[in-house]
């Protein structure tokens, strides 16, 4: 009977209170400690909520049940081990390939990296040889500026030499014309090469930027490659759970490549565009060059024939002066003469004047009256006046003659 209502209590307490009876699938040795302790709490039970007693069939039976579950449990804890131990293998197998797979994508990817750092060495070198070639040709267009200094200093003292002529040899000849031609010819080349200059400064600065971007991004893609070798050569490694996080602005494969592609255009975009201004710089300097020198072979023409109409001019001039000359001598001799008779005929004026002056002191008016004398010298003094008039009137004219021979 106690074993019945072990039994019963068994069965309520596995229906009623959900108690699993069924051992854990774990090691054989805790099964019987189990079992006992279930038995010691279905008896403390049995004591506690039931007074019927078993019968010893019943209680073979839930042994029986029990030793059959434990059958159970043993056979599926050896399925759950072969399960186990053939999804090791699998899992072992699957992630060796898996890991085959990555690292021959991480060999693609690390030589496809060498591939584009290769084009970015062959582009950074041929930026670094235009850089150079671009360098020189502004050193020379530098060099042909300072070389207009001497050139630009003969014209300026050239036309400062002629403005300082005379005024009546300020002539606007064909010398003239041809040193002002001179004058735009150089201001010309000189605008054309400094213009020059400058552009090859600032293509130099964005030839010189393309070419640092280029090396920066070989050697980011150095870095890249480093990296993808080591993680080739990879075999242990430490657990990071944040690995699979995506980092901060991670890109897709086609900007990737659209970066590189854009990086070795620029490059290549600034290498023709300088190659192209190597090329105008070249024609430009051998433009003014030739404009020059044919601007300067004007101009001695010109100044050989000015020359020659000068030395013919100044023959024909010296052959007036020495007749101007001769005339002055003559106005001056004339201009003697005239002053000397001008006095001679101022004597007997004075003297007229005088006596008329002496005659106005006659006591009044009895004595002073207009008589012969007085009609006589009044007529000497108009005529000695008239005279006088016609002697000024040829020494003026005989002055005005002599300051036009001066003159």
């Amino acid at each position: 009977m106690r074993k019945r209502n072990m039994e019963d209590a068994c069965t309520y307490l596995a229906a009623d209170h959900g108690v699993d009876l069924r051992p854990k699938v774990s090691a054989n040795e805790d099964l019987h400690a189990q079992v006992g302790s279930h038995l010691r709490n279905l008896d403390v039970s049995c004591r506690k909520y039931s007074s019927a007693l078993y019968t010893p069939a019943d209680w073979h039976h839930a042994n029986a049940t029990l030793a059959a579950a434990t059958t159970n449990a043993q056979n599926s804890a050896l399925v759950v081990d072969k399960e186990s131990r053939q999804c090791m293998r699998e899992c072992a197998c699957a992630s060796d390939n898996r890991q085959k797979q990555s690292t021959r994508l991480l060999k693609e990817r690390a030589q496809l990296v060498r591939s584009v750092q290769s084009d970015l060495a062959k582009v950074s070198w041929v930026c670094r040889e235009e850089e150079e070639q671009l360098e020189g040709q502004r050193q020379r267009a530098l060099r042909s500026l300072a070389a207009l200094t001497r050139p630009t200093l003969v014209n300026a003292e050239c036309l400062e030499r002629r403005r300082n002529r005379l005024e009546r040899d300020l002539v606007a000849d064909d010398l003239h014309h041809q040193l002002n031609q001179e004058t735009e010819a150089i201001e010309e080349a000189r605008r054309c090469i400094s213009e020059a200059a400058s552009e090859a400064a600032t293509r130099l600065a964005g030839l010189r930027k393309a070419r640092e971007q280029v090396e920066r991004d070989w050697a980011a893609k150095q870095r890249a490659a480093t990296l993808e070798t080591q993680c080739i050569g990879l075999k242990i490694g430490r657990l990071c759970p944040a690995a699979t996080h995506p980092p901060f602005q991670q890109v897709e494969v086609e900007s990737w490549s659209s970066a590189s592609d854009q990086t070795i255009g620029e490059a290549e975009s600034q290498v023709a565009a300088s190659t192209e201004l190597r090329s105008r710089i070249d024609e430009a300097l051998t433009a003014a060059a030739r404009r020059l020198r044919t601007q300067a072979d004007a101009v001695d023409d010109a100044l050989e024939r000015r020359v020659a109409q000068v030395e013919h001019s100044r023959v024909a001039l010296e052959n007036q002066i020495d007749q101007v000359v001769r005339g002055v001598v003559e106005m001056e001799r004339l201009q003697t003469d005239l002053r000397r008779a001008g006095f001679n005929n101022g004597l007997p004026l004075r003297v007229a004047q005088q006596r008329l002056q002496t005659r106005k002191a006659r006591p009044q008016p009895a004595e002073n009256c207009t008589d012969l004398p007085q009609s006589g010298l009044l007529a000497e003094v108009a005529g000695s006046e008239g005279a006088a008039q016609q002697l000024e009137a040829a020494e003026a004219a005989a002055e005005a003659r002599l300051a036009e021979l001066l003159r």
